[in-house]
């Protein structure tokens, strides 16, 4: 039996953040949230987009090359990064644009590279109460 998918779990193409200008614009202006093994950079603007098919809120996900100089471990730690966010996506704000950058901490990379099993399900209470802190800050 085939599983229906829900798209409510589903991570778009247009939901995530491409280019380099979207990300330098996130550093350059941002507010931080962070947790023993996240650091998230946020960015609220105001949506004057009436255009429903644009969402209001868009992910960019970060590993450092210079803590893990692996190219296949930074590639499944953003693929860690892709599958908590995507199971705990943020609300989406009315009127408003929300512009993410999610990281793993210093803490969780060194955990990582050191243990080599990470638990992906362990880690889902702890981004669920990022993104919390990220809308009840609005």
């Amino acid at each position: 039996m085939a599983k229906e998918k829900s798209s409510d779990n589903s991570l778009g193409r247009n939901e995530i953040l491409r280019g380099f200008d979207s990300f330098k614009n996130i550093f350059d202006d941002h507010t931080a949230v962070s947790s023993e093994s996240f650091i998230l950079y946020y960015q609220f603007k105001n949506s004057n987009n009436t255009d429903n098919k644009s969402p209001s809120v868009k992910a960019g996900f970060i590993v450092s090359k210079k803590k893990v100089r692996k190219a296949f471990n930074r590639i499944k730690l953003k693929r860690y990064l892709r599958e908590l966010y995507r199971h705990n996506k943020p609300a989406a704000i009315p009127d408003h644009e929300l512009k993410l950058l999610i990281s793993f901490s210093e803490f969780a990379i060194a955990g990582y590279l050191k243990s080599k099993k990470q638990d992906i399900k362990s880690l889902h209470p702890e981004f669920k109460s990022l993104t919390e802190k990220i809308t009840l800050s609005k």
